[in-house]
């Protein structure tokens, strides 16, 4: 896009830019480099699409010059892999990179207390699946778990865990949508327990998940009783996994986006 704004402007050929990361919110989140493709790239498009509206609002607020920006009808992920296990073996399962803003701290936290207030009992087997620079922090903290069992390792194959989770944990600090992970394990049959930031709710509604605060007591509170949920059956994967598959599908994004494309055309170089 760099190029295109650049070689673009001499040809007269204008070109349309879709933005996806959620994490670029300030001007801390940017390099000096970064920060000068990225303020180049967005202003010299003749049209954006964001992902979601929390994106098209961060793009307003960090850029004196945006063209006009359309947000798109929903995320999207490739189901092909998806499975529901016949054993789900995991009672939680976190996955994702082993670093701040994950929400990392806040589920050990929530762990302790689980342990704590006795309610260790009802879990039997609980994954934290990553890699990255808390990784240490992450070992040290589940050593200090006396009565739960954590398994703390890398999953090559992440769907093949997901099929097995009862639970699946997106703690972000900021933002959960868009989420593809969040998506995946929602159509392997799990029950998502999600902070309650940003648009979470737009993947996380009341049928499929817990949205929680961010705070221990209240995700402890939420992980006993989303595994009781499931335990009880009266929460069903099976459905979940329909919906999901029906809503956030890359044919509804393409309809979306052909029309977008179409709309940008007949705009002139901005």
């Amino acid at each position: 896009t760099f190029f295109h704004s650049v070689v673009g402007k001499v040809l007269g050929v204008s070109y349309s830019l879709s933005v996806v990361d959620s994490t670029r919110t300030s001007r801390e989140s940017f390099n000096q480099y970064g920060w000068c493709v990225w303020q180049r790239s967005i202003e010299s498009a003749t049209r954006l699409d964001c992902l979601s509206g929390s994106i098209a609002d961060a793009m307003r607020s960090l850029f004196p010059r945006v063209p006009a920006i359309e947000i798109s009808l929903c995320s999207f992920t490739d189901y092909a892999k998806s499975r529901i296990a016949s054993d789900k073996d995991f009672d939680i399962v976190f996955m994702g990179r082993l670093c701040k803003g994950k929400g990392l701290e806040l589920f050990l936290d929530a762990l302790s207390l689980v342990e704590a207030r006795g309610d260790h009992r009802v879990f039997d087997k609980i994954g934290i699946f990553g890699a990255g620079p808390l990784r240490e922090f992450v070992d040290n903290r589940i050593k200090e778990l006396s009565c739960l069992t954590v398994e703390c390792g890398y999953a090559s194959d992440p769907f093949e865990v997901l099929s097995r989770a009862k639970i699946f944990l997106s703690l972000q600090e900021k933002e959960n949508y868009p989420s593809q992970s969040l998506l995946e394990a929602i159509s392997c049959g799990a029950l998502v327990v999600a902070t309650d930031v940003g648009e979470t709710y737009r993947i996380v509604s009341d049928d499929v998940g817990f949205r929680v605060q961010a705070e221990p007591a209240a995700l402890a509170d939420a992980l006993v009783a989303a595994l009781s949920l499931v335990k009880s059956k009266r929460f069903d994967g099976l459905v979940a996994s329909k919906a999901v598959r029906e809503t956030h599908t890359v044919e509804r994004f393409t309809d979306y986006f052909a029309d977008f494309l179409r709309r940008a055309k007949g705009c002139s170089f901005g």
